[in-house]
């Protein structure tokens, strides 16, 4: 019987049965489907009467006329990476105007050490651009006025009726508040100043913070036990300032800097834009300010985010030297660049949205404004919220404060109406008590089980329970506690000489073990944990709209306020001095001391109050060397640091960023004018007399 040579059944006997279905197959170890089946199609007679010899031959009992089926071929499968791009094509195609601009905004989140030095090597290689700036329209609430000197915006009355509303929801609301509590008398402090009426310059000194602490930890009008609130001139652990009453009259450490005269007031409702000059705040590297969930501010049908602050000095700023910052183990630049002046705003809604932000929600009680020898002129500096969206062309829109402080009011609303719809939005965003210690936290969880916190329910209302992870005061942790920094510098000790040893035996190795395993077990009990975490009733809350950027952001200011400050008064040195130094940041070098990287300038305890209570809640931390890379150093290491530096034709920039190294300059040149001295007026004496 002639057919298949193999006297195999042929497979495809029936032309009108599509043949079976080709195997999956598989590319980059994603599964792919399989083809369509094949599509059958008849072939005419004449076609299969002139197909090649070497076509198979088909059983006798078929004849040829029977027609040939034909298999199209399927096409070869699309690239894993290929899918993965139009799958983004797709999206992006879909996507909202906010949706578009968070996925432009994380994309410069830097969540390892890794990403954020490729970031950083990133925006060093680039250029900043250019572009031009116009505020969003706001005919109701501004109107144009021509001055002498240029056109300036004033305030409309619909626009100081929402100052008043402002000014009576958010601000006198938690004075308010504050007076409806009980009064609180603390108790006398323990290393309490020297007295006021004392001139004396010594003040013996006490280590009594623990009992500071525990006496903070008695207010009545605390959220939490582990919160820990801001007091004018308090630090945690004691009093900021020891100094006799003298010495609290003068110096820049005490808010009184010299040549301050004070500032004509501005006019309130306008902009003042014929005598203001107007500052982009920029801060790099951007670590830990670009949040995963920035604030954002819908208005005309588009999403306005929040991207830093504007400065207005009184003065034009002159070029000086740039004002760093160590915050995390990182160390921030902050710039500031001229730019031009935004319209629609006003002064007095610059002074509510400071005071609400500055001194409701931050607590930044020892953040002073204004001048201290004129307490009558109007402040330093302004600041103004950027809420901004891009324009073609390398534009921004910056969105009117009207738009602002409405946002700020339509977003106040009480925790326990439809607070659960409101969970994955509030996530992460600052919250307010009026009137409690601290009056405001974050929300890093919204928790529904609240049978293990009895102040969740009242009166047969449950309110939802506010999760925040905190950070204790190290006084209060393993780092403040005796016992551990005496374990701390036993293991240190050992193992520097374990290091030093030739051959070390199993005894010391397991002592060392012992050591360590000691402080492992400190660190780990209850009472000197560093991280804790703070449960608490959503009673009374109210949300304010204000997410972590703002509050990175706002920690910033009074650093830069201090530096431009202190520059003015350089400035007046030099008017009394009749020299104007052609490098001003030795000057600033000169007039720095030591202490001043501690807390540059602010109180360090109020910055790490409000930056753990409202601040991000997990921030990049970079390296610890950072506080003691230019600390003094003995041994070889130091030796060969020295010797490596002979021989270059150019001298070393340092990067100590106070008077130290300029003191040992000036001692040497002291000296050697003093050893001239003796040498030619006593010409008879010898060495060592």
């Amino acid at each position: 019987m002639s057919g298949n040579q193999n006297n195999n059944p042929i497979p495809y006997f029936n032309p009108n049965v599509p043949p079976p279905s080709i195997p999956p197959r598989f590319y980059f170890h994603r599964f792919v489907p399989p083809p369509p089946p094949a599509v059958v199609t008849p072939v005419p007679a004449t076609v299969v009467s002139s197909a090649p010899t070497t076509t198979r031959k088909r059983p006798s009992r078929f004849s040829d006329a029977v027609p040939k089926p034909v298999i199209s071929v399927p096409p070869p499968p699309v690239r894993f990476d290929e899918l993965k791009k139009i799958d983004r094509r797709k999206r992006s195609e879909n996507e909202t105007e906010r949706e578009k601009i968070l996925r432009k905004w994380r994309s410069n989140y830097c969540e390892t050490s890794e990403q954020m030095s490729k970031k950083l090597a990133e925006l060093a290689d680039s250029e900043e651009k250019q572009y031009w700036i116009r505020s969003s329209p706001s005919d109701i609430y501004y109107k144009r006025t021509v001055q002498q000197n240029g056109i300036e915006v004033e305030a409309t009355p619909r626009l100081e009726a929402l100052c008043e509303l402002f000014e009576r929801e958010l601000i006198i609301r938690a004075e308010n508040a504050r007076e409806a509590m009980p009064k609180y008398t603390p108790p006398p402090q323990v290393c309490s100043s020297s007295d006021d009426s004392s001139d004396e310059e010594f003040h013996p000194e006490q280590d009594c913070s623990m009992e500071e602490l525990s006496m903070k930890t008695q207010h009545p009008h605390r959220l939490h036990a582990d919160l820990w609130h801001n007091e004018p001139g308090e630090m945690n652990d004691g009093p900021l300032c020891r100094c006799s009453a003298k010495s609290r009259r003068i110096g820049i450490r005490h808010g009184i800097f010299p040549g301050e005269t004070g500032y004509n007031k501005c006019n309130p409702d306008t902009n003042n834009a014929n005598r203001l000059f107007h500052y982009r705040i920029t801060i790099s590297p951007p670590t830990n300010f670009l949040t995963k969930t920035p604030t954002i501010i819908k208005y005309d049908e588009h999403e306005f985010i929040f991207e830093g602050f504007s400065l207005f000095s009184h003065t034009k700023i002159d070029e000086l030297h740039v004002c760093k910052v160590i915050r995390f183990n990182i160390e921030y630049t902050i710039v500031y660049v001229e730019e031009q002046m935004p319209e629609n705003f006003t002064i007095r809604e610059l002074d509510l949205f400071s005071k609400f932000l500055f001194t409701e929600l931050l607590e930044l009680v020892d953040f002073a404004q204004k001048p201290n020898t004129a307490l009558d002129s109007c402040n330093c500096f302004h600041f103004m919220p950027r809420f901004v969206r891009d324009l073609e062309d390398n534009g921004k829109e910056i969105l009117s404060m009207s738009e602002v402080l409405k946002f700020l009011l339509i977003i106040l609303d009480h925790f326990q109406y439809q607070w659960q719809n409101y969970a994955d939005v509030l996530k992460g965003m600052v919250v307010t008590k009026p009137g409690h210690r601290p009056c405001s936290v974050r929300i890093d969880q919204l928790d529904r089980n609240v049978s293990d916190i009895p102040e969740c329910i009242k009166e047969g209302v449950t309110h939802p329970a506010i999760v925040h992870f905190g950070i204790r005061p190290p006084q209060l942790s393993y780092a403040g506690n005796p016992d551990y920094q005496k374990a701390w510098r036993e293991y240190v000790k050992l193992r520097h000489l374990m290091a030093n040893m030739p051959k070390v035996s199993y005894e010391e190795k397991r002592k060392l073990e012992e050591k360590e395993q000691k402080l492992q077990d400190m660190r780990s009990l209850g009472r000197m944990k560093r991280n804790v975490t703070v449960a608490i009733s959503s009673e009374g809350f109210y949300r304010t709209g204000i997410m972590c950027d703002i509050v990175q952001h706002a920690m910033l200011i009074p650093v830069l306020a201090g530096h431009l400050r202190f520059h003015e008064s350089l400035s007046f040195l030099e008017t009394n001095l009749g020299y104007k130094f052609k490098n001003r940041y030795l000057l600033q070098l000169a007039l720095t001391h030591p202490s001043y990287k501690e807390n540059f300038g602010t109180n360090p305890d109020h910055a790490r109050n409000s930056l753990t209570n409202c601040g991000i809640r997990q921030p990049e931390y970079g390296d610890r060397k950072i506080h003691y890379q230019n600390t003094r150093k003995r041994g070889i290491n130091t030796l060969i640091n020295i010797m490596s530096r002979f021989g270059k034709e150019y001298e070393t920039l340092s990067n100590i960023t106070h008077n130290e190294r300029l003191e040992f300059l000036g001692d040497a040149v002291v000296e050697f004018l003093s050893s001239i001295h003796l040498f030619f007026m006593f010409p008879d004496l010898e060495k060592g007399v």
